[in-house]
């Protein structure tokens, strides 16, 4: 009900002024600012419920023309084509996707300034002038161009007037920090500004209003653009009709210099307003930079990693404090510091690489593991996730953002899970799958340097019948104790392990084919005269082993080397057991 009540009041009461005061041709009013009360009605009013503040203006437009009109029977004609005038416009920024607020962007603010100067006048003015024709006589076209210019003027100069105190509140009577005396201050210094400049008429002074109106803008914000400029038309158009001023200085009739007034007011709001918005969204994107910066420091405070910001050189721009804990470091001191001194020299190239390939590809993440120093020197492993980061004016890239971790923990775990993954379970040595993987690296070093070695494959004999007549723990046990002797009769550079069962494997390292015959006779004695216990105290166990030995061929792929010891193992096992045998 207020809306419908404040919007017909507020209409008829702006309606009649623009009537009775502006009307100095005698033809229709020069300058309609009661469309103002309608837009701002409708533009804070829910689509649904937009019938009632179009009905009141209505009203308030019919009962202005009826009662102050020389013509009240154009009365209606008149409302209708004011009322369609302000649908219009929100209609035009409606389609625009202007909703709210149409001053809060500078580009919202031309949306507004096209749409209520220009279009919706220039539409409405086709019935306004028509019916002024009718009803007064003169020109038509001349009549249109008076309709579009009071109506386009007074509704770009009054809308903010009355829209932007109900929209934000006291908020838009300053900008953050603004202090009311000092703004009323600046709105003094603005009317008397005004006052004397259009309290003479023999210097074309109007360009001074521009310094405390912009002055106002950037203190007060749009409010105090819209109040400043407000306060410059008040005193010019009292200063005008009393035949003062710069404005007098044209030389033509008093409703051509009132319609320059109405533009020199317009080209007022059409400066200061942009500049309020750009103010206002430049305030706004501060308070969010703050707001996103007090996040990313309580972020950067509160996680255990470590996030840094390198330039395109790798060179640290920002680190976290949570270096401190993660590396001992102040963070103070790694400023401008290129990051890959931080890192073992084995792994510098990764880390690098891994750089210059975010850099490559902003839209994606990497990944990459090193080892690095902390500041007591001690080497701890590190996990880096790297993603380029852009400039936000040009998009090029300018350098990365990275998140560092400690790894050290989950190394470890996987160390351990590699050592039992490849480690026997019963004997402790090499199982099959780490046996053969350390073969694989050790015949590549061997092609590139030609050593001597040999490969020996080792089965116990008869291991069936020592878990038969002993039992499986005597076996085990037995099992254990040749394991013992293998890897006590080799030097640190061979390979033991276990393939499986009771065969056992031994790679020896620079040994030509007679050493290695003559380790593996020294293994075979050793084994035959050793005496077992078996676990329940029954009779010592006593056990023999076969041996096959094939030479290591640089070149030769490891399962033709496995295939020749394989063939001589079993030869031996042919020719009874308990010996030697050597390739073909």
């Amino acid at each position: 009900m207020w809306i419908a009540v404040s919007t017909a009041c507020g209409y008829f009461a702006l309606a009649s002024l623009a009537i009775l005061l502006t009307r100095l041709s005698g033809g229709i009013a020069l300058l309609w600012v009661a469309n103002a009360v309608l837009i701002t009605a409708l533009l804070r009013t829910e689509w649904r419920l937009r019938w009632i503040p179009l009905g009141a203006a209505f009203a308030g437009s019919l009962v202005a023309s009826a009662l102050f009109s020389p013509f009240p029977v154009a009365a209606i004609f008149f409302a209708a084509a004011n009322i369609v005038e302000g649908l219009i416009v929100v209609l035009l920024l409606r389609r625009a996707n202007i909703e709210g607020d149409p001053f809060a962007t500078p580009g919202t603010i031309v949306t507004f300034m096209v749409s209520g100067g220009l279009v919706a006048p220039a539409l409405s003015g086709i019935v306004g002038a028509s019916m002024a024709a009718t009803s007064f006589g003169g020109d038509i076209l001349s009549l249109w161009v008076d309709w579009v210019a009071g109506h386009g003027l007074g509704t770009i100069i009054t809308t903010p007037l009355l829209f932007l105190p109900l929209a934000s509140g006291r908020r838009s009577w300053s900008r953050k920090g603004a202090r009311p005396l000092l703004a009323g201050g600046i709105l003094v210094v603005t009317a008397l500004v005004a006052i004397g400049v259009f309290s003479q008429n023999r210097f074309p002074l109007l360009f001074l209003p521009v310094l405390p109106i912009l002055v106002a803008t950037f203190y007060m914000g749009r409010l105090g653009a819209a109040v400043a400029v407000a306060i410059v038309g008040v005193v010019a158009g009292i200063a005008s009709s009393l035949g003062l001023g710069p404005i007098t200085l044209i030389d033509g009739t008093q409703a051509l210099r009132f319609q320059f007034l109405q533009l020199y007011l317009a080209v007022q709001f059409l400066v200061a307003l942009p500049v309020a918005a750009t103010l206002r969204q430049r305030d706004s994107l501060m308070r969010a930079v703050s707001r996103t910066a007090a996040a990313l420091r309580l972020l950067t405070d509160n996680t255990s990693d470590v996030l840094v910001q390198l330039d395109i050189e790798g060179r640290i721009a920002v680190i976290s404090k949570s270096i401190r804990e993660l590396g001992g470091y102040e963070p103070s001191s790694l400023i401008g510091r290129n990051a890959n001194t931080l890192i073992d020299p084995d792994w510098r190239d990764g880390v690098r690489d891994t750089h210059l390939a975010a850099l490559a590809t902003p839209d994606r993440s990497f990944t990459v593991e090193y080892r690095a120093r902390k500041a007591n020197g001690e080497a701890a492993w590190f996990e880096s996730r790297m993603k380029a980061i852009r400039d936000e004016q040009s998009g090029e890239v300018i350098g990365a953002v990275s998140a560092i971790r400690d790894i050290g923990h989950r190394k470890a775990l996987e160390q351990r899970l590699t050592i039992v993954a490849r480690t026997d379970a019963l004997t402790g040595i090499l199982n099959r799958r780490g046996f053969t993987e350390q073969v694989q690296r050790v015949l590549a070093h061997l092609s590139a340097t030609s050593q001597p070695a040999a490969l020996a494959i080792i089965d116990a004999d008869h291991f069936k019948k020592i878990n038969d007549d002993f039992g499986h723990a005597a076996g085990d046990a037995a099992l254990v104790h040749l394991a013992h002797i293998l890897s006590g009769s080799v030097g640190g550079g061979d390979l033991v392990g276990r393939l499986g069962g009771e065969e056992f494997a031994i790679l020896l390292m620079s040994a030509t084919i007679d050493d290695a015959i003559a380790t593996c006779e020294r293994i075979r004695t050793e084994v035959q005269a050793a005496l077992i216990a078996a676990a329940d105290a029954q009779p010592t166990i006593r056990m023999t082993v076969s041996c096959g030995l094939a030479p290591v061929v640089a070149g030769a792929p490891m399962a033709r080397i496995f295939a020749a010891a394989d063939q001589a193992l079993y030869a031996a096992k042919n020719a009874g057991r308990n010996r030697v045998s050597l390739a073909a």
